[in-house]
């Protein structure tokens, strides 16, 4: 049989052990296959530790469908015995991914035997996408520019939020704020948000998140933002921007307050040490309605020691002023009083 180790020198609270089975392909036919296999829950305490058997889609290596626990909420195994697991099989060309994993603790594992594959009385469906292993989006892609990303209302009132939508340099609403560049990593589409002077004042949120990603110890997190706006004052950072999980935890992953970002940013933040199926968010708030552009591309969320090295040269960290924000307006005045005290 298959054992996943609880070695406390290579695994430790939020890691993930898989074992993954060749390819198979299941077309419509007269026959409905189902899946069985046996499994053994040992361990001194077994709140945290899970047992899913996921189907992992040949053209997307990334995304999976989960086949077991077939109701996944609340799920009861049996534990100290062996047990038997069923669960039909759906149409399509995938692999079973096994994946056991500890979410906060390490004291409890799974052993499984007897995999087998049968034909058996169950309708026939297709498999559908339920999370990702990975997520890896630069917003350029013409199947799929939103790499499954979408608009969020969670704990905010709808008649204040803007939608996103996916824009280029020269296809920006406002072209004074920008960004008037790409990252300079990537294609020329990212994800815009912004606010113009025709706005409703009530409308000053914003917020959207990703499909649900099976989370591990060690995951990390990379993208790129940019932020201007006008009508603020010096240092005022009426900008928010926080980007946080929700699945087994909630937690705030990064955020900042500011006005403008002086051209594209990198940031890379790691994830909370816990194993199961998050989601990450990204709220922007304001604090008073202005003229503001937010915009985000080259996400990824990967291993950490799976980030690839951006080789591609960034562009400059400044952009051309604006000549209807405050530093731009500061900026004259004080080079018409240098004039003045010259003169």
């Amino acid at each position: 049989h298959y054992l996943w180790l609880n070695n406390s020198n290579t695994l430790q609270p939020g890691g993930a052990g898989y074992l993954n089975t060749e390819i198979f392909r299941f077309i419509m036919s007269n026959l409905t296959y189902c899946l069985s296999f046996q499994y053994y829950r040992f361990g001194l305490t077994f709140q945290d530790s899970k047992l899913t058997v996921l189907a992992l889609n040949e053209e997307d290596q990334n995304s999976v469908a989960q086949i077991w626990p077939i109701n996944p909420i609340n799920y009861t195994y049996i534990n100290q015995q062996w047990s038997w697991a069923y669960a039909p099989l759906p149409l399509g060309n995938y692999s079973l991914l096994f994946r056991m994993d500890a979410d906060s603790q390490v004291n409890s594992s799974f052993a499984i035997d007897s995999i087998s594959i049968h034909s058996c009385e169950y309708p026939k469906e297709y498999v559908s996408t339920t999370s990702h292993l990975a997520l890896s989006c630069n917003f350029d892609s013409l199947i799929d520019s939103t790499c499954g990303i979408r608009d969020d209302y969670s704990d905010l009132l709808p008649q204040s939020v803007i939608n996103y939508t996916i824009r280029s340099p020269t296809t920006i609403s406002d072209r004074d704020l920008g960004p008037r560049q790409t990252t300079g990593w990537s294609g020329d589409w990212f994800l815009y948000w912004s606010r113009s002077q025709l706005t409703l004042p009530t409308r000053i949120n914003g917020q959207f998140k990703t499909p649900f990603i099976e989370t591990n110890r060690d995951m990390c997190i990379r993208f790129a933002y940019f932020v201007n706006s006008t009508d603020v004052q010096p240092n005022e950072n009426n900008t928010k921007i926080n980007v946080f999980v929700r699945g087994c935890h909630a937690g705030t992953l990064w955020s900042i307050e500011l006005d403008n970002s002086f051209g594209w940013q990198l940031v890379t933040k790691s994830f909370y040490p816990n194993a199961c199926a998050q989601e990450v968010y990204f709220r922007i708030t304001q604090r008073r309605p202005t003229r503001v552009a937010v915009a985000f591309d080259d996400m990824t969320i990967v291993q950490c020691g799976t980030l690839n090295v951006l080789t591609t040269t960034a562009p400059p960290l400044t952009t051309p002023y604006n000549k209807t924000s405050s530093n731009y307006v500061n900026s004259m005045v004080l080079i018409i009083l240098l004039l003045f005290l010259l003169g």
